[in-house]
């Protein structure tokens, strides 16, 4: 019964891991879209923002949790289904993070198997799903950091600074 009670909470704690790291990678897509926008002005960016607003975004965005930061996601880039499903997992990490331990107790602490296995299958999906939204959200942003990185190539083949 042990084994089976801190296996559970390895299986929920590796979901959570993961959940962890779609937000990290949020603030990663919004630190590259807010220094982009500030850094190469003349890109046709996703987003226009006032240099205020650039400033408010940069203070908000570094503790934010999931939520506030999917927001601010939806404002920095052109992928309204991306927002959606990030939309949709928020909800289900909320019940992971607050409900899944907890609903898998019994009064004396021990772990409800039933519940358990109910509650298992949503730990897998969750997690397998964060995993989905890290490559999507990393793919995202790889559209235009790169510009970061990279002085513009004309057609010609040269390179050119922006």
């Amino acid at each position: 019964m042990e084994n089976e009670k801190h296996d559970y909470y390895i299986r929920v704690a590796t979901a959570l891991a993961e959940c962890q790291l779609v937000e990290f990678e949020l603030k990663f897509y919004i630190a590259n879209a807010l220094e982009l926008a500030e850094t190469k002005p003349t890109l046709v960016l996703p987003f226009k923002m006032t240099p205020k607003q650039r400033e408010s975004a940069r203070k908000a965005y570094k503790d934010a949790p999931l939520g506030p930061l999917t927001k601010m996601f939806a404002r920095l880039s052109d992928a309204p289904l991306l927002v959606a499903e990030l939309k949709t997992f928020a909800e289900e990490r909320n019940n992971l993070a607050h409900k899944f331990l907890a609903a898998c107790l019994d009064p004396d602490g021990e772990l409800d198997r039933g519940m358990a296995a109910k509650l298992s299958g949503r730990v897998r999906k969750i997690t397998a799903e964060a995993k989905r939204l890290n490559d999507a959200i990393h793919a995202a942003g790889m559209k235009w950091t790169m510009h970061l990185y990279f002085d513009k190539i004309e057609d010609s083949g040269a390179l050119k600074r922006v």
